[in-house]
């Protein structure tokens, strides 16, 4: 059921139930050659930053204290339009250095271990 409501000129809609989406958790083949042609990434090292964050995802849903709401998003891997990336490898390892370990820490904060094993599984191949 939706329901709408509106507010001087504004609407605001709740959605009772949940959104539907593609995979949950998964960066689509959408994804990387939206990347690839707007940034000039290879897609080979697409491919390995989309496997990465899909293990990474899967181990997130799996987590009992967690679960799929707790996934990491695309837009942590998807640059602004127009941004040119001259050293993807570095990009990469900076995102997951700056911005997605220290969620993954946050995810973790009573088994840092457990944080450090995930950023390493999003590197893994780098």
């Amino acid at each position: 059921m939706v329901t709408a409501v509106g507010v001087t000129r504004q609407k605001a809609i709740f959605w009772s139930g949940r959104i539907p989406r593609c995979k949950t958790g998964e960066l689509q083949d959408t994804w990387q050659r939206w990347v690839h042609d707007t940034c000039g990434m290879p897609m080979e090292i697409l491919e390995v930053i989309r496997q990465n964050m899909q293990a990474l995802n899967e181990s997130i849903a799996s987590d009992r204290q967690l679960g799929p709401q707790f996934q990491v998003g695309h837009s942590y891997v998807t640059p602004s339009q127009g941004t040119t990336i001259a050293a993807p490898v570095q990009w990469f390892i900076n995102v997951v250095e700056t911005e997605i370990f220290p969620l993954l820490e946050e995810y973790w904060y009573e088994n840092p271990k457990k944080a450090e094993e995930a950023r390493n599984l999003l590197l893994w191949g780098f």
